[in-house]
């Protein structure tokens, strides 16, 4: 059993290749809110169910029912559009039933008591409560009216939790289908005519489009992981995109900062140090790409107020303000050092800035003087930690050939890296756990920056045995989806079944 994403830019479906429904993030989703917890239809008298299921490839879910097969084909964009086509000998008429559940709720909720209005339309209903509504078509509605309380599913091997949801069944849409004359069936949610897409990790809010960090979990604009993913497009030549999103992020700069993560009903949270150096980044190499001179005039006053607030000193990391965002790492990261370094240099390029390249070339001197081992780089200044963020500086290119291969020759070892890719932490370090976020899993997205590592030190060899790891893991438990983690030791996938920034680097 896989699960599986048809993100259409404004409506999201996940589901099940077996068909089902099986667990609370599945269903019909226009975030920040869930619309539909399931759907299914019986024909005649039997229902299409994962037990007639014979297979899912890709777009179409396979059912055979007594003396025909049934097709079920969903196209997703600013609706849904669910098609059944009937194949085999049987003639004559069949009477096809839609049943749907209703579960408009918040992204972060689960049971709730919401009561909904149902109003009856020519070919269906639309549904409401207070947070929003949703319609369904395609046939005679049933009036009906049910609220209940179930348990979708449990996958605990897949360090997913799911708790109790609320459903509520308006009724039955039905249709008599005559199989003489036609062959197929249609039902919709939400509109009935439109132009299906297919849009990645692309998604278009009301106040702009952006980059979802990952399915299921992760439908907001989280504002790190959206600048990993910009600086792989730049380089796959989607430019285009790249400065939409660019631009929506830039709409909620305040004061030099930029948001960790912004919710879709335009609420932004700010709380990271990184993320504004990662967006100044990502909107460098944007330019550097596109030769976009509006572009950097409308934007220098945006770089201008991040890079004044930071031109003295290292950067001071609070709390669980880096990526690491399990973990309490005061103090100066190496991680945040290198972006802040990075930053500063990319801008001091294209804007023909002398004292910022200054002063990222200064960051860079601090970063392989005081941060240097001998072998390998601290994880902070004053701690032994042993982590992969040694990466950072190498991702970059910011230490010399003869550093690097020492660097490089570490997190090649069995000490980091395994058959699914990098840990974020030494196998060797005192406070190493396998299982735990940020103390010893590995991560998709350190191994995708291994991969540039390495090309930046002309280990092409190398660089193809970390894309090949990537290549090897897409699809575990999503169609064509990279996990976000996996434990360290065991090696079972963890956390978000397709995340972005693990499966952007191939």
């Amino acid at each position: 059993m896989k699960f599986y994403v048809k993100n259409g830019g404004r409506l999201i479906l996940m589901r099940f290749d077996t068909g089902a429904f099986g667990s609370k993030w599945c269903g019909v989703w226009r975030p920040p809110l869930k619309l539909i917890e399931y759907w299914a239809f019986k024909v005649d008298d039997e229902w299409l169910s994962p037990q007639n299921c014979m297979g899912f490839d890709g777009k179409r879910h396979l059912y055979e029912l007594k003396g025909m097969r049934v097709e079920e084909e969903v196209l997703v964009g600013d609706g849904v559009k669910i098609r059944l086509r009937f194949k085999g000998k049987k003639k004559g008429k069949v009477k096809v039933q839609m049943e749907v559940g209703i579960n408009i709720r918040r992204w972060e909720e689960n049971a709730h008591d919401r009561r909904y209005e149902v109003v009856g339309k020519r070919d269906g209903f639309l549904v409401k409560n207070e947070l929003g509504s949703v319609r369904v078509g395609g046939g005679k509605f049933l009036r009906g009216g049910l609220y209940r309380r179930h348990f979708p599913g449990a996958y605990h091997d897949w360090d997913w939790l799911e708790e109790e949801q609320s459903v509520f069944v308006p009724g039955i849409l039905e249709k008599e289908v005559d199989l003489r004359k036609v062959k197929e069936v249609t039902f919709y949610i939400e509109k009935r005519d439109f132009e299906p897409r297919e849009m990645g990790f692309g998604y278009l809010s009301d106040f702009g489009f952006c980059y979802l960090a990952g399915f299921p979990w992760f439908l907001q604009f989280w504002t790190r992981d959206a600048c990993f993913i910009m600086l792989n497009e730049i380089k796959k030549g989607n430019l285009k995109a790249v400065k939409e999103a660019l631009l929506t992020i830039s709409k909620f700069e305040r004061d030099g900062e930029i948001p960790t993560k912004i919710e879709l009903d335009g609420k932004a949270y700010y709380y990271s140090v990184d993320v504004p150096g990662l967006f100044v980044i990502a909107l460098c190499r944007y330019l550097e790409a596109s030769k976009d001179k509006k572009m950097r005039e409308k934007m220098r006053g945006l770089v201008n107020r991040i890079l004044r607030k930071r031109m003295e000193g290292l950067i001071e990391s609070y709390g669980k303000d880096t990526w690491m965002d399990s973990l309490e790492r005061d103090g100066y990261c190496l991680d945040v050092q290198s972006v802040w370094a990075e930053a500063f240099r990319s801008a001091g390029k294209v804007y023909g800035r002398a004292d910022w390249a200054r002063r990222g070339e200064e960051i860079v001197r601090v970063i392989n003087e005081e941060f240097w081992t001998g072998d390998f780089l601290l994880d902070r200044l004053g701690e032994d930690d042993i982590t992969a963020n040694a990466l950072f500086p190498l991702f970059f290119k910011q230490l010399p050939k003869d550093k690097a291969r020492k660097v490089l020759k570490r997190l090649e070892s069995e000490e980091f890296t395994t058959e699914r890719g990098i840990r974020c932490r030494s196998s060797e370090d005192e406070l190493y756990d396998p299982d735990e976020y940020h103390l010893g899993r590995v991560w998709g997205l350190l191994t995708g920056m291994m991969i540039v590592a390495e090309e930046n030190y002309g280990r092409a060899e190398k660089a193809k045995k970390y894309k090949e790891i990537i290549e090897r893991n897409k699809g575990s438990r999503c169609i064509d989806g990279v996990d976000e983690t996996y434990d360290g030791d065991s090696l079972i996938p963890m956390g978000c079944c397709k995340q972005a920034w693990s499966e952007v680097w191939v």
